[in-house]
């Protein structure tokens, strides 16, 4: 009977702080003037939760790493500048902020958002903030693989010893190059054993 108990236990969270990371992240890539007015359309006419400053708001720089391909080995692509804020909740609740280039606002409003989240409002700001920033986010990923997609070219590989569709196989040493018979137009093309005429 523990057997089976123990078989049917749900598997515990490989990452229990996954579902903050994400919201970290997006934060950090949100656009700054749709945060700071999703921020104060949430707040209305309260004041910002009291809060003191643990570290900044502050502007450093961080390295952006790529690979090449998505699939090479990693390296340095430069530096990007991000701002940084932590507060604290009089709740004793600690948030964290980073958002691209030199904002100290949008980096003390999403270090506000996450220090919420922490403490038990995630499910009002996930409607109110988050979901609107994640299908933003969604939309221009799409938008940017359409335009991508658009200038995608096509190449075909002629694999040697596939029949090709009503192509006919002459003897090697005639002439080669284009022409035109009773079965309309046709190009001959030397491969390594012999010379193939594909009716055009």
């Amino acid at each position: 009977m523990s057997e089976i108990a123990a078989t049917n236990r749900p598997d515990p969270d490989p990452d229990p702080g996954a579902a903050r990371k994400e919201r970290l992240s997006l934060l950090a890539k949100a656009p700054a003037d749709q945060l700071t007015a999703l921020w104060a359309a949430w707040l209305g006419d309260a004041e910002p939760p009291g809060h003191s400053i643990l570290r900044g708001p502050e502007i450093g720089a961080v390295m952006v790493r790529g690979r090449a391909g998505a699939v090479g080995a990693p390296f340095n692509l430069g530096e990007m500048t991000v701002t940084r804020c932590t507060i604290r909740l009089a709740s004793g609740a600690v948030g964290h902020g980073h958002v691209q280039g030199r904002n100290p606002d949008a980096a003390r409003i999403t270090a506000l958002i996450d220090a919420l989240c922490e403490q038990g409002e995630v499910s009002a700001l996930e409607t109110a903030i988050l979901a609107p920033l994640r299908d933003a986010a969604q939309a221009n990923r799409a938008a940017r693989a359409a335009k991508a997609a658009a200038t995608k070219v096509e190449f075909f590989t002629m694999v040697r010893g596939v029949p090709l569709p009503r192509a006919t196989s002459v003897p090697c040493g005639r002439p080669q190059g284009p022409g035109q018979g009773p079965g309309g137009l046709w190009l001959r093309f030397q491969t390594s054993c012999r010379v193939v005429q594909l009716n055009i």
